[in-house]
């Protein structure tokens, strides 16, 4: 799928943009072009098309590289996205706010769980691999469809199993509950949207700005009254 060929509302309010985007069917939503409206409540002057371009771009490379090189398609993509590009997680600065922003992420190769995912997601399409974000606690992974690998973006596209599921629960404090199956369960476009904005709203929260504090919770708010009212009833 070319993102940059993704209908994107035609609204100057980014509020307005992203609930466009979200009131449509759960697979007819494009995630990148999403976030990047989220993303405009912090650079209200981003241009979108050029971000989804760039991605597009990196998708074609990503392509080209499977092609090439299909004996293990995931092996390759992460190969690319992570050796060659250098996408990683940021642990210096992992709550500087431009790890949850996409066009951030996109350019400075750097970021958090969700917004790597976002990006390998992505990239995949284009090189023809379903990969599918699964809502683990605390730490978001991405799983290849096909096979049912579980990818680690954040750790340069690693490949983990459960118990490597289980040390990062004790990492982050939640070894106690154990490695329940909803921790592996599938997440769709706006549960993961929900999910980069309530990171957000975290965000800024602990540094006081309310005027965006606002409008990401209005976005948040926009998403639970599609998932409590059905596709198609915000406007």
């Amino acid at each position: 799928m070319s993102s940059s060929g993704t209908s994107l509302a035609s609204s100057d309010d980014p509020i307005d943009a992203f609930a466009d985007l979200v009131s449509r069917a759960d697979d007819a939503i494009h995630v990148p072009s999403a976030a990047l409206s989220i993303a405009r409540v912090e650079y209200p002057d981003l241009d979108v098309y050029a971000s989804l371009a760039r991605l597009d771009e990196l998708g074609e490379r990503a392509a080209s590289q499977v092609d090439a090189d299909p004996g293990d398609p995931l092996g390759t993509l992460n190969g690319f996205v992570f050796d060659e590009l250098g996408f990683r997680g940021d642990r210096e600065h992992y709550y500087d706010p431009r790890n949850s922003f996409l066009n951030d992420v996109v350019e400075r190769r750097r970021g958090i769980p969700i917004t790597l995912a976002v990006v390998h997601i992505e990239l995949a399409a284009h090189a023809g691999i379903e990969i599918e974000g699964v809502g683990f606690p605390s730490h978001f992974l991405v799983r290849e469809v096909a096979t049912g690998r579980l990818v680690d973006c954040f750790e340069g596209g690693r490949i983990v199993d459960e118990a490597d599921c289980r040390a990062i629960l004790e990492r982050q404090g939640l070894g106690h509950t154990g490695l329940r199956p909803e921790f592996l369960a599938t997440v769709g476009p706006r549960q993961i949207l929900a999910r980069m904005l309530n990171n957000l709203m975290r965000l800024y929260a602990d540094v006081g700005s309310d005027e965006r504090l606002a409008r990401f919770q209005a976005m948040a708010a926009v998403l639970e009254a599609v998932d409590a009212d059905g596709p198609g009833m915000v406007h």
